[in-house]
This record gives structure tokens, C-alpha cells and sequence, in this order.
């Protein structure tokens, strides 16, 4: 019983941790716009896009290309991709759980090679 508490915990822990990942993925991704046709549909995320916002508010330069990133969904009318967000977020996860069964592996080899044996 214990055990399956303890497991409860690092599941909820794992995919906390994902799922701010994927969120942070999505607030430093930008799309590049070079139309204003592009500008009704810009679709963000990492690394796989699944947010989609209308930035056809805006009136960009003619010939110049954009960078947008993450608007206000007050101004930008915003839609969401739940199957891709759930992607995103059993991709972070696995990659969460590989991280850290690594430093785990690492941190456990490196104290062995650390001790030393004594014997008298």
C-alpha cells in the first residue's frame, strides 16, 4: 500500500513538471508570419504546435516577415489542440522520467566510485 502511494506521488510530481514544461515550451516558441493571411492562423507549441491564434488584428509591414509568440487571449481569439497538448505533455513526461532516472544512475555511480574500503 505504501508503495502504490509512493508511486501516486512521483506520477503526480512527473506530470506537474510536464505539463509546466509544455506551457513553458509554448511562451518561448514564436511562429513566423510573412502575409496577413498567415496572421489568422499562427500556431505555437513545442514540439508540437497546439495552440492556434488569430493575430489578424495586427497590420504588419508589407514585405516584412514576423515573429510572434503567446498573445493575450483577450486579443488574440485562441484555440487549443487537446490531443496535441496530451502529445506534448506524454513527451515531456517520458522525457522528465528519463532525466531523472539518469542523474539517479549517475549520482548512485558516482558515490560508489567515491568510497572507500577500509580494512584493518
Amino acid at each position: 500500500m505504501r508503495n502504490s502511494v509512493r508511486l501516486v506521488w512521483k506520477a503526480l510530481a512527473v506530470a506537474a513538471l510536464a505539463c509546466v514544461l509544455v506551457v513553458l515550451g509554448l511562451l518561448v516558441d514564436s511562429s513566423r508570419v510573412g502575409t496577413a493571411g498567415e496572421l489568422a492562423d499562427v500556431r505555437l507549441g513545442l514540439p508540437f504546435e497546439w495552440v492556434y491564434q488569430d493575430h489578424s488584428s495586427m497590420d504588419p509591414p508589407a514585405g516584412a516577415a514576423l515573429d510572434l509568440r503567446f498573445g493575450l487571449p483577450q486579443e488574440n481569439p485562441t484555440r487549443m489542440s487537446v490531443g496535441m497538448f496530451a502529445v506534448n505533455l506524454a513527451l515531456a513526461s517520458a522525457a522528465v522520467v528519463v532525466v531523472w532516472l539518469g542523474l539517479r544512475r549517475f549520482v548512485t555511480r558516482r558515490g560508489g566510485a567515491v568510497a572507500v574500503r577500509v580494512t584493518g
